[in-house]
């Protein structure tokens, strides 16, 4: 993969907008969570398909206030952040405290680097 510098300010510190199909979407971009996950309201407001996750798929997520997070399936889509596109696997939960919660396995992936002096991601 090819190195990519976005600038891109960051809303509010930890959110970035994106990108996906023909609307924008506010995310928050969480190092603490190890997947990225998106709310069934989300793929529906986006259109986005959602594949079951088998019985051997399903895992134990437990959300940052120690409740459990009902997963339901998975989607996948991309998001544009400053002319750049980029393929998502998500997980889809029940219902989030933020609708795309945006974890390390994109950051890792993508070898992200988050300058908060500068305000960019």
């Amino acid at each position: 993969m090819q190195n990519a510098i976005i600038r891109k300010n960051i809303e509010d510190k930890n959110f970035l907008v994106v990108k996906i199909k023909t609307k924008t979407a506010k995310i928050l971009i969480d190092s603490g969570s190890s997947i990225t996950i998106v709310s069934e309201l989300f793929t529906r407001t986006h259109k986005l398909p959602i594949k079951p996750m088998g019985k051997s798929e399903t895992l134990g997520l437990i959300s940052a206030n120690t409740g459990p997070v009902h997963v339901v399936g998975t989607t996948e889509f991309l998001i544009r952040v400053s002319g750049l596109t980029m393929p998502v696997t998500a997980r889809v939960a029940k219902t989030l405290s933020h609708p795309f919660i945006l974890g390390v396995d994109f950051l890792e992936t993508y070898g992200a680097k988050i300058d908060y002096q500068l305000g960019v991601p």
